[in-house]
């Protein structure tokens, strides 16, 4: 039941980070450029969620690498982590 809670949690913080740190200049820069409030709303969320989504993908892979191993052979998220920044 909690398979993957830890690398979920790797994803997700630093996602809603990254969101709320462009969300709102992004926002804010829209509106002084003379975008309408909405479309501001509309359009800073978009790309902040894009990039933020973008930059944590690697967290997200992992958090799935985790969550579908089965059997005998499950490796920790620390393990898979390792294993995904080897060059």
């Amino acid at each position: 039941m909690f398979r993957g809670s830890v690398p979920t949690v790797l994803r997700d913080a630093p996602f809603s980070g990254l969101y709320l740190w462009l969300f709102e200049p992004l926002k804010a820069w829209l509106l002084a450029h003379g975008v309408g409030r909405d479309a501001a709303t509309v359009a800073g969320g978009l790309v902040a969620g894009a990039v933020a989504s973008y930059m944590t993908q690697p967290f997200d892979v992992i958090k799935t690498r985790v969550q579908v191993q089965t059997g005998s052979a499950a490796q920790s998220t620390w393990r898979i982590l390792a294993e995904s920044f080897q060059v």
